[in-house]
């Protein structure tokens, strides 16, 4: 089978006139993160998304065992994304989210959190929030993509 690829129309199949679509992936934005409890990104336009995925790289807490948390109204009991289990380890993680159903999947501490959040096509500010009165360190960047 061959197919033919052509830089201003597209994917085509033989025997077809129809073109492979294909969806995109737009940095919407990125937080850098300040000594705070909780950390966000507003003005999001998600109406055009189906997924977002998230790049956390060198986050830390300033608490041992401190649960996070990612909403779009800085909840800290919606949203679990993972529990940090040192304050010296900065970590690193991609989040998926479905937009449709809420449905998040994050990999943090060497555990992996499956939940049903409240982001959605709507949302229009997103919130990632420490457990009580711990805080974020001053590190690392979180990059949100839109996937269309």
């Amino acid at each position: 089978m061959s197919f033919t690829v052509d830089g201003t129309s597209g994917l085509t199949f033989p025997n077809s006139t129809t073109q492979a679509s294909a969806g995109g992936m737009t940095l919407l934005g990125t937080i850098t993160p300040t000594s705070a409890n909780s950390i966000s990104i507003s003005g999001l336009n998600l109406t055009n998304y189906k997924q977002l995925n998230i790049v956390v790289n060198n986050l830390s807490t300033t608490s041992t065992a401190d649960d996070v948390f990612m909403s779009s109204n800085n909840s800290q009991t919606v949203g679990y994304i993972g529990t940090f289990s040192s304050t010296s380890t900065q970590f690193q993680t991609f989040i998926f989210v479905d937009l449709a159903t809420s449905v998040q999947s994050a990999m943090l501490g060497g555990a992996i959190a499956q939940k049903v959040g409240n982001i959605t096509t709507s949302t229009t500010t997103i919130y990632f929030r420490c457990a009580s009165t711990y805080l974020f360190g001053a590190t690392g960047t979180i990059r949100i993509y839109g996937v269309s």
